[in-house]
């Protein structure tokens, strides 16, 4: 039927073919076009085929001449994907595979009916990830942030305030960002976000703290990575250029490996043992998001990430400084090296301070350093004198409400936190036997 020498010359090449040629050009991502060429190319070569002698234009056939090809389509398609399935392909792969392949076939007029595709999707594993994932906690982002440079704590930093994509971050220009605004704005341009939709979103101040001054490093870095940075990728020989005019001048592969450095560092470097994948990836920083800002406002969150199908119609025509004032009301929940404590945090320190100043109290009496009676005077005098830093001004500095809750909590831990210091006082210098 087809010239086995020829479809072995041209395997592993799908440039040579027309046909898969013209379909890529119809995509302006190059990204796009990479993720389709590389599953169009496991299906062909799958197959076996010579894609332009395979693709035929069906619309000139005769009724059942035309009914038999597509019969013949639906079949191979089948064969490829319990091929997959075989072979324990992640589930969304495995969806994500046959999609392009019927994109690929609707791009020639081959229309295979939607009752094909859907049953392929229900008979399938689901649509779910089967890598394990370890969800990114605060303590969590804070412990890995510990460990980074200015150059990872900006970009990092920004992914996990703003919401934004690791390819969108990648392609902002310093232009894009405006430090005059409060909170600081980002504008993500049509050309950038991934759904061809521009939109704004914001960062805290001290994600804009190490962003600034990433600026004041970032054409050093530059300079210095041109000189000794030569990259061989799958794309060929890419060398990096001083006229590079991104935020981050740097691929997405850098900014993995820099993550990735991070997480070992600290502990987070733990892959699923079936797909080999690691547990806490770059990605996990937009889920961050997702969930922290949500337990302020949902719909602001999925707003801010481009999200704009999940909205409830009271948000859809929300202004830019409604926006903004949303952000600076809810962006507490994004802070990482400043992050104010909760109540759960408050009472677990509270009863800390309530053990430590017990045990001492105790060792007082033990030691008959002070009678039941002077050490009850004492400690009330010392509580009055001196204040908790640790919560003293905090609502404040946040420019937050303070819940009823949560001033109590500080006022409790303000004079567990004051009796403490006094105590320590009266001990310094003793030892005990």
């Amino acid at each position: 039927m087809y010239d086995m020498g020829e479809i072995l010359h041209k395997k592993n090449n799908l440039d040579r073919y027309k046909k898969v040629k013209n379909f890529l050009l119809s995509f302006p991502s190059k990204k796009t076009r990479i993720n389709y060429k590389s599953n169009l190319k496991r299906y062909f070569d799958f197959l076996e085929v010579d894609v332009d002698e395979y693709i035929k234009d069906v619309r000139f056939f005769e009724n059942n001449d035309r009914i038999r090809a597509l019969d013949d389509y639906e079949a191979d398609v089948r064969r490829f994907w319990a091929d997959l399935i075989d072979k324990e392909v992640p589930p969304k792969t495995v969806n994500s595979a046959v999609a392009i392949i019927r994109v690929f076939l609707r791009f020639h007029h081959i229309e295979i009916e939607d009752r094909f595709w859907k049953e392929l999707r229900r008979r399938g594993n689901g649509n779910c990830a089967i890598s394990e994932e370890i969800p990114v906690t605060p303590d969590m982002l804070q412990q890995i942030m510990i460990h980074g440079s200015t150059k990872e704590r900006s970009l990092f930093l920004l992914l996990s305030t703003s919401g934004m994509r690791i390819g969108e971050a990648l392609k902002l220009l310093p232009n894009h960002v405006d430090f005059e605004s409060n909170p600081t704005k980002i504008t993500i341009p049509a050309n950038i976000a991934k759904n061809k939709v521009k939109r704004i979103t914001f960062i805290t101040d001290e994600a804009t703290k190490y962003l600034k001054e990433w600026l004041n490093e970032r054409d050093e870095y530059l300079r210095v990575a041109c000189e000794r940075t030569s990259i061989v990728s799958y794309h060929g020989k890419i060398e990096k250029s001083p006229d590079d005019d991104r935020l981050f001048p740097y691929s997405q592969h850098t900014a993995q490996q820099m993550w990735n450095r991070l997480c070992d560092k600290t502990g987070y470097g733990e892959k699923d043992e079936k797909t080999r994948r690691r547990k806490v990836h770059i990605h996990s920083l937009r889920k961050y998001f997702r969930t922290q800002f949500s337990r302020y406002n949902r719909d602001i969150a999925e707003k801010l990430m481009g999200h704009e199908g999940y909205l409830t119609r009271e948000y859809f025509r929300i202004t830019e400084e409604e926006l903004a004032e949303k952000y600076l009301e809810g962006c507490e929940h994004l802070l990482v090296f400043e992050r104010p404590m909760t109540p759960i945090e408050a009472q677990q320190k509270i009863e800390g301070l309530e053990t430590t100043i017990n045990a001492m109290i105790q060792l007082m009496r033990d030691k008959n350093l002070a009678n039941s009676d002077e050490i009850e005077e004492m400690i009330p005098q010392k509580v009055k004198d001196e204040a908790y830093n640790d919560f003293k001004n905090e609502p404040q500095r946040m420019n937050i409400p303070e819940s009823k809750q949560a001033k109590n909590a500080r006022k409790e831990a303000k004079r567990l936190g004051s009796t403490e210091k006094w105590a320590k006082q009266q001990f310094k210098g003793y030892k005990t036997k």
